[in-house]
């Protein structure tokens, strides 16, 4: 059985016993989730044999360990660590992790699940970073914060707890992936941080909670925080960083690159001037991240047609709610961590959380100009834009003219680039899927959409958005 959020104790519990099995590694898990989907109480319950997804010996080996008083103890120690499991069906699970190469089988996460729905950006670096590259990932993890946007780290010392720190303190906020399990933060000098994250961001793991960190995770560890994320920033690094292992992450799963440039006598700097001789984008400031998501024209799906949900939200907006259907201020809005309540619909942001916001720092607001919900011109055209020029504003200087301008857009366009604007990139049986129309059509309508440039083909058969088409994601 599968919550909407996670997965329930006893589920969560057995794939932790499955998890920890020596030779039950991760791919193996993988094939097991799979098989299963859901029906993992059949499972415990001893109606479904999974010798045809994980062989006949281990297959016995995970009856023998899957003791229901085992089960039990676990699920408990779940419980009281406040850990949720979150397999790839459960809402929770972060849309962008599924459509990665080797994606995870199952993650484990504490503290607030909703920053699996916002935009994030990895800020990584060397454990030992010059006093330059601390205030460089200071200010960087803290500009993007104060914009929405969640940073994602791996709570290694250096660069990593600089860029936590900062973010922590905004209303994007912070995640962690760690290196081992939850219940062995590494390293043990950032055990406060690690603390402070898991109350006020959020910590994950694709380990057992009770593995303990192994140098062979830290590597594996870093497909996630690229995957995480739109785009991965190196501070500092050298030539063989494990920062560096985690920008070739970001550009094999189609996420953009970037890095700060450093001193040329500088080793530390090494690695980020040489992704930059390589084409990884300069970084001078947090607005250079930035510009990259807020591009100049309107988001494709609203170019070529509102979705049907957007335009009964629109309606709704005008007339009210329907009757018998009261409106809740947004400050009622629930956290998916805290139990029911609904993210951002198709997979957006929710709405900033009150909870997020510091001392002293007020929280975000729809009337902040970087998370805005009508955010599709500069402020200064939006005033002074008659209302229909306002929703459909022509880009600069013509560039890229939206498909069928003038009219609403076939039904099968929109729906391939609502499914593009809702991940990084997709390969084509994923967009098959979304479009709901035979692969010839779905291949026809790509290659149009391409020649008119609102949509590029990756290597591996792989579609995403361009980035100037690309759009800040609605909190």
């Amino acid at each position: 059985m599968v919550e909407r959020h996670g997965a329930s104790l006893r589920t969560g519990a057995a794939l932790w016993l499955a998890g920890r099995l020596p030779g039950f590694g991760r791919r193996r898990l993988r094939a097991l989730v799979e098989g299963l989907r859901g029906r993992c109480d059949a499972f415990l319950d001893g109606n479904i044999d999974p010798a045809p997804w994980v062989g006949r010996e281990l297959a016995e080996r995970l009856r023998a360990e899957l003791r229901p008083e085992a089960i039990a103890a676990a699920a408990r120690k779940l419980k009281t660590a406040g850990i949720v499991v979150l397999t790839p069906e459960a809402d929770a699970f972060p849309p962008a992790l599924r459509e990665i190469p080797d994606p995870p089988a199952v993650l484990y996460a504490r503290g607030r699940l909703s920053l699996l729905r916002r935009p994030a950006i990895a800020v990584v670096g060397t454990r030992a970073p010059s006093p330059y590259g601390i205030r460089a990932a200071r200010a960087l993890a803290e500009g993007l914060s104060a914009a929405g946007w969640c940073v994602v780290s791996g709570l290694a010392a250096g660069i990593d707890a600089a860029a936590h720190a900062a973010a922590l303190e905004g209303p994007g906020g912070t995640i962690a992936v760690l290196g081992g399990g939850l219940f062995y933060p590494y390293p043990p000098s950032n055990a406060a941080l690690f603390r402070a994250i898991a109350e006020r961001g959020l910590v994950l793991s694709e380990y057992p909670p009770d593995a303990r960190p192994h140098r062979a995770y830290f590597p594996e560890r870093n497909r996630l925080l690229s995957g995480l994320a739109r785009g991965v920033v190196v501070v500092e690094g050298h030539g063989r960083s494990g920062a560096l292992i985690t920008a070739a992450w970001a550009l094999e799963q189609g996420r953009d690159v970037f890095a700060v440039p450093g001193p040329i006598f500088s080793p530390k700097s090494d690695g980020p001037n040489r992704l930059i001789q390589e084409g990884a984008k300069l970084v001078l400031g947090v607005d250079d991240i930035l510009a990259e998501y807020r591009p100049v024209v309107a988001d494709p799906v609203l170019w070529l047609g509102e979705a049907k949900e957007d335009r009964e939200e629109a309606k709704e907006d005008r007339e009210g709610p329907p009757d018998g259907a009261p409106r809740l201020p947004a400050s009622e809005t629930e956290d998916p961590a805290a139990g029911s309540g609904a993210s951002g619909r198709g997979g957006a942001p929710p709405a900033a959380d009150p909870h997020s916001a510091s001392p002293g720092r007020p929280a975000a607001s729809a009337e902040d100009p970087a998370l805005r919900k009508d955010d599709r011109a500069p402020p200064s055209e939006e005033r002074h834009a008659p209302p229909s020029e306002e929703r459909h504003a022509p880009p600069e200087g013509g560039r890229h003219a939206p498909p069928e301008e003038g009219r609403e857009a076939p039904a099968l366009e929109r729906r391939l680039l609502t499914a593009l604007a809702a991940a990084p990139a997709l390969p084509m049986d994923a967009l098959v899927a979304a479009a709901g129309a035979p692969a010839a059509d779905v291949l026809a309508a790509l290659t149009r959409l391409e020649l008119r440039g609102w949509v590029r083909r990756l290597p591996g058969g792989r579609y995403t958005l361009p980035i100037d088409k690309r759009r800040m994601p609605r909190p």
